[in-house]
């Protein structure tokens, strides 16, 4: 009995860290958001898996929480790489402007 009321407890915890996590990961969208914002975001996602894996959950609520912790960082990564990759282009694209000005003047 107390193993099912222990996995009963922590069905329930599990799914609220997955709903806060949700919440969170939803603002992230938002139109308009500040980059540093979104970090703040990103870090408070982290920090929601990594607390929650101090502590005593079943095995498999606790492979679940390492792996959606583990999304969170290839969201991250993946946010960081698109801002990178659109900088990048931005650039590229300055200097290509400024070789066709250059060619046109000569």
């Amino acid at each position: 009995m107390a193993e099912s009321a222990y996995g009963c407890g922590s069905n329930r915890f599990v799914e609220k860290i997955l709903q806060q996590d949700l919440e969170m990961s939803i603002k992230v969208t938002e139109k308009n958001m500040q980059v540093k914002e979104i970090y703040e975001l990103f870090r408070q996602r982290l920090e929601l898996y990594d607390k929650a894996l101090l502590l005593p959950l079943h095995e498999s609520h606790k492979a679940l929480l390492t792996f959606k912790k583990a999304e969170v960082c290839m969201d991250l990564k993946m946010f960081k790489f698109k801002r990178d990759l659109l900088r990048d282009l931005n650039e590229l694209a300055d200097r290509i402007e400024k070789i066709e000005g250059q060619l046109i003047d000569k």
